[in-house]
């Protein structure tokens, strides 16, 4: 089975995936799309003791996904100013921006996302404890980054 990887082309349409990331200190949901750029699936979840190690290994998945572009989620307040968290994640995309160039990376409102996705998971009756903790992080990055491309 081939797979078409990033820059390539299907018919006349480029072929492009998109990764989402739900930035946390200790774990990071990352999401990617489909290679259309489409629908948004749960990837993995990345575990780093630093910051250093947290945008390595979001770097080193983006490089084996061969994505064009990435979406970060902005945990703003719910007036829409910023706090400590999101001063924490501009300054992981800072980060990330030079470790994955020429990707582009880019901020997106994450407002309501790992509540919502707590919800989705209740919903399929999964309760939060340890384990579940790991699929809130994913569905997360999948609810930042299928927002992003149902706006594209």
């Amino acid at each position: 089975m081939h797979c078409a990887s990033a820059g390539s082309t299907i018919g006349s349409d480029p072929v492009a995936r998109v990764l989402g990331v739900d930035h946390g200190e200790r774990r990071t949901g990352l999401a990617v799309s489909d290679p259309l750029g489409m629908i948004a699936k749960p990837h993995v979840e990345v575990r780093a003791g630093s910051e250093d190690e947290m945008v390595a290994a979001v770097a080193a998945e983006a490089a084996a996904l061969e994505v064009a572009a990435i979406v970060v989620g902005l945990p703003l307040n719910m007036d829409g100013t910023e706090g400590p968290r999101a001063a924490s994640v501009r300054a992981f995309v800072e980060r990330l921006r030079d470790a994955v160039a020429p990707v582009d990376v880019a901020l997106r409102d994450e407002r309501l996302t790992s509540a919502d996705a707590a919800s989705r998971l209740r919903a399929q009756g999964r309760h939060r404890d340890a384990a579940d903790k790991t699929a809130v992080n994913l569905v997360a990055a999948s609810i930042v980054l299928q927002e992003h491309l149902d706006d594209a």
